[in-house]
């Protein structure tokens, strides 16, 4: 998919997606997503690539076994 603008600020991303904030911060924190791939700062504001971001999601789910195949998600119990 061609993309108009590449790199869009975090809340125009929020805007375009339904994604939070805080899920994307989230990411950011456990290094789902790399500053200077699927986002990055500049001048105190965060910027999201968005054909990164949106590889990142289809490559995720097809590295989710679970989903791939069909299977309900497995229950723990606490």
């Amino acid at each position: 998919m061609d993309h108009p603008v590449v790199w869009v600020k975090l809340e125009k991303y929020i805007e375009l997606t339904g994604d939070s904030m805080d899920a994307v911060q989230a990411r950011r924190k456990v290094g789902k997503w790399l500053d200077g791939n699927q986002c990055k700062i500049v001048d105190g504001r965060l910027w999201i690539n968005l054909p990164a971001a949106q590889r990142w999601v289809e490559e995720w789910d097809a590295s989710a076994p679970m989903l791939v195949s069909g299977a309900p998600p497995v229950k723990r119990r606490k």
